[in-house]
C-alpha cells in the first residue's frame, strides 16, 4: 500500500487542494471587505446590540481570557448547534483576543444592504485593509 502511495502522482492533487484553498481565501476576504469600512468599536457596538436582542434570533460564542463560553438564554432548539461551535473554537480559544461570535439563527439569510451602500462600503474597505506581513503577531 506504501509504494501504491509513492507511485501517485501528488502534483495534481496538490494543486486542486491549493485552488480549493486559495478560492475560499478570496471568498471570504470579498466577504468581510465592507467590514474593514467600520471602525472596531463600531463592529464590537453592532455585534453586541444584535446579540442582546433576544427577538433578533442571533446568538453568540464569547470568547474571554481564551476560553469560549456561550451567550446565556440561547433558544433551545439552537443550543446545540452554537454548543458544537464552542467546542470546535476551544482547543485555539486562547490564541484569540477577547470578542464575540454572532450567528444567525434562522435557516435563511436576513441581510439585504443597497447595492450602492455596499459598493461604498467595499470601496472604502480596501483602504483599510492591512497589507500582508511575513511576521505573524
Amino acid at each position: 500500500m506504501a509504494t501504491g502511495l509513492l507511485k501517485r502522482n501528488r502534483a495534481k492533487t496538490l494543486k486542486k487542494l491549493w485552488l480549493n484553498i486559495s478560492s475560499v481565501a478570496i471568498s471570504v476576504h470579498h466577504h468581510l471587505l465592507p467590514f474593514w469600512a467600520l471602525s472596531p468599536q463600531t463592529v464590537r457596538e453592532l455585534t453586541n446590540l444584535m446579540i442582546t436582542d433576544r427577538f433578533n434570533e442571533i446568538t453568540a460564542v464569547i470568547i474571554r481570557d481564551g476560553s469560549a463560553k456561550l451567550q446565556e438564554d440561547i433558544i433551545p432548539t439552537h443550543e446545540g448547534m452554537i454548543e458544537g461551535v464552542a467546542k470546535m473554537v476551544t482547543p485555539f480559544a486562547q490564541y484569540l483576543p477577547d470578542m464575540d461570535f454572532a450567528f444567525n439563527l434562522n435557516d435563511e439569510c436576513r441581510i439585504a444592504v443597497a447595492w450602492e451602500n455596499i459598493t461604498a462600503l467595499c470601496n472604502s474597505g480596501k483602504s483599510h485593509v492591512p497589507l500582508a506581513s511575513d511576521e505573524l503577531t
